[in-house]
């Protein structure tokens, strides 16, 4: 049988040394315990390259890829850190991009980063970035047409340059300032900092003028074309082409890679002996997912720029052009064209773009970890270091349920991006389960960074920011990941366990004690926190022969879950590498038969204080009715504090747990066989495995709730710990509750807007 069809607590001090002391509380007010980190509840942040000023008063679209006429102004949405260049490597490429290619597959695993391959000098002024364009604008003035571009990145924007191609041509011309390129066109305007200059595609030499202002501030470079240059007044088809590049002032031209980067000047000439000039293009619509056969799966990837690097590298400019309806523009029309092509997309795989509340510098950053003893002795730029950050949203295509759709948190793996799942099953079977649910993937600035520090909180400011444009739920969210992402479910469930009704890590890096796989030994990996998930089931998928997250480490953390009596599914899949997962309605079924549990009668609840990141908004110091932990010993190998906490005021008990299964079946997935027999597997990959994999299945769970006699009592029992607060109006107690305390140390604990002393009961074993 099939997988799937098996799962049809500010305030009173307590001195417990040699005696018991109370003190009163000094507030009567009750802190608002929230589920989740701070972060996900901060304002929206306020980023220069959004606001408008001067003649600019259009909402920007922020889904990439789209184009949308809001207020009397044109609109295109880029793609982040998609300023690759051309694929000079064409050779060694085994996809494809010029035409159409929706889904693009490999016969041999993909690389995981850009089709493009450029790289930019080394001189900071550039700052890994420079020519990454954020979004283009057009609006019609009184005499002149108005172009705005907008810059991820602008340090000194004398540097960057952007070729502006009006109206079309029989055939491709060769475009000014060396930039090795042509386009059917014309008129070009050749922006660079401050300066405009005109050239007749046609007749060639100059021809009209335009002017050119920079806000650095801002990031934005305002170009004016007077209708005497080029007038598109009336017209409902007028095309426009955008691309930018690295300028060389001395030279008056385009600033050209060379086979290496070095200070002054770009790399990745590759085998093009006139490489084009072009970092990165606008108005790309019909950007491919590049897919890759990886093992026994399917996964996603790509910067999204696999169309531009094949365009760029096809010399001719001209497949990459909007056609802009300058009636439209003059009579003030306000048109998302939804989901038409080149309009902004409602439902489906959107590519959207954040606001963080984090910058650690403009561009690109080199950090190898962001751990925080390493961030504390010298600033930790990650590699995509700026405000603006990408995030992949499934936004199921039916109408969300009254109370909003639930969310999936998806983390990608090491080397992975905000792209891993797109175009996976993963999308389809999880978005449009039951009522729906929205699937966030978050970029986590970077590909392997074991979501520490800004990494972390970059998970959870997509989900708020997605909250800002979807009608969601925080009645049951799930978590999930593959390798360093299934590391990081176990991670964040266990971090924030409030949040989520369920977690499914897939073959995941759990790391046993000598840290293998995962960053800081013992004190990183996920078995001491296990605890916390006594209310959050959790379903695995692991590897048998995973040569790359060790399968005796998964075994390792199952049997801690299964020690403490939790419930979990283990799924062992035979013969199966480090792999995506090939059919997600199992991992659907979990999840969706899962309600999150907000105030439970027993609370366990682990504290790694290495984990405290108050900066970054990420503060796992609380979990349901409990909260204001804190560590009273916090070293190297052992930064944790345990507490269990039980209120007799529920009048329940725990759920006893039932005796540990095992099924034995084989996965058979929705369209057919798990791994496609037509594609190849890369030479000396392990790929010899069966097309429909045999598992094994082991799992526990919990029988009915036991009802016990209702006590104005509360059970405190604490292993590190130095204080804590209870609020006891969640916990179904009051302010008289007596409070039985066995702690190993001094202990302050508090009952929330309590003024009363708190009735201290000490327990044998308390020091």
């Amino acid at each position: 049988m099939p997988i799937y069809k098996q799962l049809a607590g500010i305030a009173v001090v307590v001195a417990l040394m040699a005696t018991i002391t109370s003190i009163t509380a000094q507030s009567g007010r009750t802190p608002a315990v929230r589920s989740g980190p701070d972060v996900l509840y901060w304002p929206p942040a306020a980023a220069p390259q959004l606001e408008n000023t001067g003649i600019w008063q259009a909402e920007p679209i922020l889904v990439s890829g789209a184009s949308a006429y809001r207020r009397g102004e044109f609109l295109y949405q880029d793609f982040l850190y998609d300023d690759a260049g051309a694929d000079t490597e064409r050779a060694e490429n085994a996809h494809e991009s010029i035409g159409d290619p929706r889904a693009l597959v490999c016969a041999t695993p993909c690389p995981g980063g850009p089709a493009g391959d450029y790289t930019y000098p080394s001189n900071r002024a550039y700052a890994g970035n420079a020519a990454d364009l954020v979004e283009v604008r057009v609006k019609l003035l009184g005499t002149a047409t108005a172009i705005r571009l907008t810059y991820n990145t602008m340090l000194e924007p004398e540097r960057v340059a952007a070729t502006l191609v009006f109206g079309d041509s029989a055939s491709p011309m060769p475009l000014p300032f060396g930039a090795n390129m042509s386009a059917r066109g014309e008129t070009v305007v050749t922006v660079h900092g401050a300066h405009a200059e005109v050239t007749r595609l046609s007749g060639g030499g100059g021809g009209g003028t335009a002017t050119a202002s920079a806000d650095v501030n801002r990031r934005q470079v305002e170009v004016q074309v007077p209708f005497a240059t080029f007038d598109p007044r009336g017209r409902r088809d007028v095309r426009l082409l955008a691309a930018v590049g690295l300028w060389d002032a001395a030279g008056n031209r385009y600033l050209i890679p060379q086979a290496k980067a070095d200070d002054a000047h770009p790399g990745g000439a590759g085998k093009t002996a006139s490489p084009p000039a072009f970092f990165n293009a606008a108005f790309r619509y019909d950007e491919p997912t590049r897919m890759s056969f990886n093992g026994n799966g399917i996964v996603g990837g790509g910067w999204k720029e696999d169309q531009q690097a094949a365009v760029l590298a096809s010399g001719d400019l001209s497949p990459l052009a909007a056609t802009i309806d300058f009636a439209k523009l003059k009579n003030g029309v306000n048109d998302d064209m939804p989901d038409a092509r080149g309009g902004v997309p409602r439902s489906g795989v959107l590519h959207r773009i954040l606001a963080s509340h984090f910058e650690e510098a403009q561009g690109r950053g080199a950090a190898p970890s962001l751990l925080p003893e390493r961030c504390q002795a010298e600033p930790c730029v990650p590699q995509l270091a700026g405000q603006l950050q990408p995030y992949t949203v499934y936004v199921p295509r039916k109408a969300p349920p009254t109370g909003g759709y639930r969310v999936v948190l998806a983390l990608h793996g090491s080397g992975g991006n905000y792209n891993t799942y797109t175009g996976t099953p993963m999308m389809t079977e999880l978005g449009e389960r039951g009522d729906g649910w929205i699937v966030l993937v978050p970029d986590a600035r970077g590909p392997s960074y074991w979501y520490y520090g800004v990494s972390l909180a970059d998970a959870f400011e997509i989900w708020s920011d997605a909250a800002r444009h979807y009608k969601l739920s925080f009645s049951g969210a799930a978590v999930t990941g593959a390798s360093m992402g299934g590391y990081a479910t176990y991670k964040v469930a266990a971090l924030f366990p409030d949040l989520f009704a369920a977690a499914s890590p897939v073959i995941p890096c759990a790391t046993s004690g000598n840290g293998q796989n995962a960053p800081r030994g013992t004190s990183g990996h996920v078995k001491p926190l296990l605890p916390s998930l006594r209310h959050v089931p959790t379903m695995s998928w692991n590897g048998e022969i995973d040569p790359t997250c060790r399968y005796p480490a998964a075994v390792e953390v199952n049997d801690e879950l299964d020690r403490l009596g939790y419930r979990y599914g283990f799924v062992t899949v035979h013969e199966f590498p480090h792999s995506s997962l090939p059919d997600y309605r199992p991992m659907a079924a979990w999840f969706e038969a899962a309600p999150v549990t907000r105030d439970p009668a027993h609370v366990t609840y682990v504290v790694n204080a290495h984990m405290l990141d108050p900066k970054r908004g990420i503060n796992p110091d609380h979990a349901y009715w409990v909260s204001g932990l804190k560590v009273r010993s916090v070293n190297a190998d052992a930064p944790f504090g345990t507490v269990e906490v039980v209120s007799h005021g529920f009048g329940a008990g725990d759920a006893p747990a039932l005796a540990t299964q095992s099924a034995n079946g084989t996965l058979v997935c929705k369209t057919g066989p798990c791994r496609p027999a037509a594609l190849a597997c890369a030479p000396g990959s392990r790929c010899d495995v069966p097309l429909e994999p045999r598992y094994t299945n082991r799992s526990k769970s919990w029988g009915a709730t036991v009802a016990t006699a209702r006590r104005n009592e509360l059970d405190v029992k604490a292993t590190n710990i130095a204080e804590l607060t209870i609020d006891p109006q969640r916990a179904k107690v009051d302010c008289d509750a007596a409070v039985k305390v066995e702690s190993d140390g001094p202990l302050v604990v508090s009952l929330a807007g309590c003024s009363k002393p708190v009735k201290i009961v000490p327990v044998s074993g308390t020091r």
